[in-house]
């Protein structure tokens, strides 16, 4: 497993499922560089609906962002998207208890999160405990296979190919 220590900052990316009030802003208070999914894919002003997975991890992978996401199983269903980067992916362990106990859980786990990122080896998944410990990390390497049975899912630009 070699890797290189990462240099620069940690940035986290937080997904669609996050919106944009107020949750940005207490992580930034809380120390944390933050992005939102509807600053940087939107159109004409309006927040763009259906962006595949694949698109969003690939961006990420391209802005150096530690993904944030409700989607637990993004592991399982995006293994090939996530083969091809070195993002880090930090999942919420649940999406059933609103968002402020998952803002307060990464502002607990921030320290943890700061050190998986500079030096865990890359691509990472790990999951988000509602108590803000980071649990199950997981290094993915290129022999993973994906185990589901539902159509592949493709970007726009993976399906031109």
């Amino acid at each position: 497993m070699a890797y290189n220590k990462r240099h620069d900052p940690c940035i986290l990316f937080l997904e669609d499922g996050f919106g944009t009030d107020p949750w940005p802003q207490k992580l930034v208070e809380a120390g944390f560089s933050v992005r939102c999914f509807a600053h940087h894919f939107n159109k004409e002003g309006r927040k763009l609906d259906g962006v595949k997975d694949p698109t969003i991890i690939r961006f990420c992978d391209e802005h150096s962002f530690v993904l944030v996401t409700l989607d637990k199983a993004m592991r399982f269903t995006q293994i090939e998207a996530i083969k091809r980067t070195t993002i880090g992916i930090i999942p919420t362990e649940s999406n059933d208890v609103g968002l402020c106990p998952w803002i307060d859980a990464l502002i607990t786990a921030k320290p943890q999160i700061e050190r998986l990122w500079k030096k865990h080896p890359w691509p990472w998944f790990a999951h988000l405990s509602q108590d803000g410990r980071v649990r199950k990390v997981e290094h993915i390497t290129k022999e993973m296979a994906s185990r589901r049975r539902r159509p592949r899912e493709q970007d726009e630009e993976e399906g031109a190919e």
